[in-house]
């Protein structure tokens, strides 16, 4: 999908939280991909999944503000982009963040540890928001 988007907006700067090189396709890697923070986080090609409560301010911190047009690709955090007043926002999302809502299957499929169990639910009430 973001390959569609780039081609049809071939000039228009990629933004995303994080493009780990061995993911980006060839097609891709001659564009403009501008990176949140998260990009440089150890480990982040291994455990992309345990930053997740960062992904929204990621998002939330791009500076969308001289775009009339936003295009975005995503199964979740994207949807939060902030964007000026008249600006129009579309939003591809592959699907909802089902393990917000599923819990007992992403905690026993990631295997965190009862500290990180206790608090997810607390986290995970804000996304879900």
């Amino acid at each position: 999908m973001v390959e569609a988007i780039h081609d049809s907006f071939p000039r228009a700067p990629l933004y995303t939280t994080v493009a780990l090189p061995k993911y980006v396709p060839g097609r891709l890697r001659a564009a403009d991909i501008r990176t949140s923070i998260l990009q440089h986080l150890p480990a982040m090609d291994r455990r992309f999944r345990h930053y997740f409560m960062l992904y929204p301010f990621a998002v939330e911190n791009f500076d969308l503000s001289s775009y009339d047009l936003i295009f975005s690709s995503s199964s979740g955090y994207a949807k939060g982009v902030r964007k000026r007043r008249n600006a129009i926002h579309v939003c591809y999302c592959y699907t909802p963040m089902r393990w917000v809502w599923r819990y007992d299957d992403y905690v026993a499929r990631e295997g965190f540890g009862k500290g990180i169990r206790g608090l997810l639910p607390l986290f995970l009430w804000g996304l879900r928001k």
